[in-house]
């Protein structure tokens, strides 16, 4: 499913302090893994909001669009130019009046859908740019930190980042100085002071100074989590600690990494929970289990699902047709092909009438209904009634919301606040909201 080297960056990342949470709605992943999570940043005065908003409208500066994509990159604007007789696009970087160059970039056309930009922007303040094959890295000014050079390269990762030239993989700090030379055969970002590297097929561990803690002996080794790394000996995992001392002797089938102090382990094919010294607290019995999350830990019973806590007690009756990780005290269940909300005691909180729920975050989540999208809160009011094509999550106190592809943005209160009537509407950053309309574009400033 990898399109390119670009687009895998990501995906890869489930080694790095990974779990099996995702194995409970594994098939509404697969029907829905193009809708964007749902979060919510801290609520905003919304009238207060409202009149900066409209008095932000008013002070737009409407131009003609000379760019293909605006990437909004909160401190500057990134005007992308695209060329189809030429394998580069040209990003200009500017400040918010979209005319102002500060400095351009030339970079490959798969850089666009890299794993190293959202939307509308930049995930990191450098990451790793594509000019001819090779990698080097740009700040969000477009200020050339390292030259491309490197014919692989990923983000920073704990202020170091990993980068390949001919097969061999090494690690850079934020001014382009390689820490750790590139001798390794592959390696992981990273993670908790440490990370996996691979040597003649066989993984261990080094730290931030290119020491091997551990030397290269596993057969798989993804990083460490709650100070332990689960390991692979022969055909069997455990785990060890950060001296390479094998606390968890490999013995079992499979393992997931450590969250809330346990982590799933595989024997034949039941899983169970095993504590940070071994010992196994909810004995193998279970057909498929998820990692524990606000204390409970979802397990599969005669095809359908309940909930077990940390003592192996089965708090909440297997009878649903999904469920999904608790969040805030409440998780999302399915019923006869419906979504609601129960809490930790196993009341149903909101009744399943939706098509699809996700988690609650900061007090709201997103369901849909009838092909449309809206937020409930905690209590089951829809403060946003399911009535636009998508909604996006909210970011000081706005949320994007699109109906017929047209963008606009709602308040807490499901108030729209921005009217869906732009062809494309970045995501808020900095204050500072790119829209785009016909053939202008504009940006408008909260003050």
């Amino acid at each position: 499913m990898y399109c390119s080297k670009y687009q895998k960056k990501r995906n890869e990342r489930q080694n790095f302090c990974s779990n099996n949470k995702t194995v409970i709605i594994f098939f509404a992943i697969t029907i829905l893994a193009s809708f964007i999570l749902q979060t919510k940043s801290a609520s905003a005065d919304s009238p207060s909001l409202a009149k900066k908003i409209e008095k932000a409208k008013k002070n737009i500066v409407w131009i003609d669009k000379k760019y293909d994509t605006y990437l909004n990159l909160g401190e500057t604007i990134v005007g992308v130019l695209k060329d189809e007789n030429i394998k580069h696009v040209r990003l200009d970087f500017m400040d918010n009046n979209l005319k102002t160059i500060i400095n351009y970039k030339y970079a490959d056309k798969e850089f666009l859908i890299s794993d190293f930009i959202d939307d509308w922007g930049f995930l990191q303040d450098s990451v790793p740019v594509p000019k001819d094959n090779k990698y080097g890295y740009i700040d969000k000014t477009g200020k050339e930190i390292v030259k491309p050079k490197y014919d692989d390269a990923y983000e920073f990762s704990e202020d170091l980042a990993r980068v390949q030239k001919d097969d061999k993989w090494g690690f850079i700090d934020k001014t382009g100085k390689e820490i750790i030379s590139l001798k390794y055969d592959y390696e992981l970002d990273f993670s908790e002071g440490l990370a996996a590297v691979q040597k003649d097929n066989k993984w261990g561990f080094v730290d931030k100074t290119g020491k091997e803690i551990i030397k290269p002996m596993y057969e798989r080794a993804p990083n460490f989590c709650e100070g332990l790394a689960r390991v692979q000996k022969g055909y069997k995992w455990g785990f060890i600690d950060k001296t390479g001392k094998e606390i968890v002797t490999p013995k079992y089938d499979y393992a997931f990494d450590f969250s809330e102090g346990l982590a799933t382990v595989q024997k034949g094919e039941k899983w169970g929970f095993i504590d940070k010294t071994g010992k196994e607290i909810i004995k193998p019995k279970y057909k498929i289990t998820s990692s524990f999350s606000e204390g409970l830990a979802a397990i599969q019973k005669n095809e359908k699902w309940g909930f077990i806590d940390k003592t192996g007690k089965e708090v909440i009756d297997a009878k649903y047709e999904i469920v999904h990780d608790f969040s805030e005290g409440f998780t999302a269940i399915s019923v006869n092909k419906k979504y609601g909300f129960i809490d930790k005691t196993g009341k149903e909180i909101i009744s399943p009438k939706y098509y699809f729920a996700y988690e609650f975050s900061d007090g709201l989540a997103k369901v849909q209904k009838d092909e449309k999208w809206g937020f409930v809160n905690k209590n089951g009011k829809e403060i946003v009634p399911p009535k636009y094509d998508f909604v996006y999550k909210f970011s000081k106190g706005l949320a994007r919301v699109m109906n017929d592809y047209k963008y606009g943005f709602i308040d807490e209160n499901g108030k729209e606040i921005i009217k869906p009537i732009y062809d494309k509407a970045s995501e808020l950053k900095n204050n500072m909201i790119i829209l785009e309309k016909g053939t202008k574009v504009g940006v408008l400033i909260i003050k």
